[in-house]
């Protein structure tokens, strides 16, 4: 059964939940990202969380690599995995 800390965030009239993800993610081809993504979607709807999933996973420099709504690109161009971690304030599980 997996479990993840996420980070659910509503602010500025957006609702996200943030999954971290190991980084190998990254490496998987687009397909895969994107069949995972709809899981993590479907999974949090099913808990009870509102927003778009985004899926963050370690960068260079204290960054994080993620997959977001194109609407939500600045601001996670500017997150920080620190900032992440800071914000892990739920679990799922399935």
């Amino acid at each position: 059964m997996p479990t993840y800390k996420i980070a659910h965030i509503i602010g500025k009239g957006v609702d996200v939940v943030v999954f971290p993800v190991a980084g190998s993610f990254g490496l998987r081809s687009h397909e895969e990202q994107i069949a995972l993504i709809k899981v993590f979607q479907a999974k949090s709807k099913a808990a009870g969380f509102n927003g778009n999933v985004v899926v963050v996973w370690d960068g260079e420099g204290g960054k994080v690599n993620f997959r977001a709504p194109p609407n939500q690109h600045e601001y996670f161009q500017n997150v920080t995995s620190a900032f992440i971690d800071a914000h892990l304030n739920k679990t799922i599980s399935w």
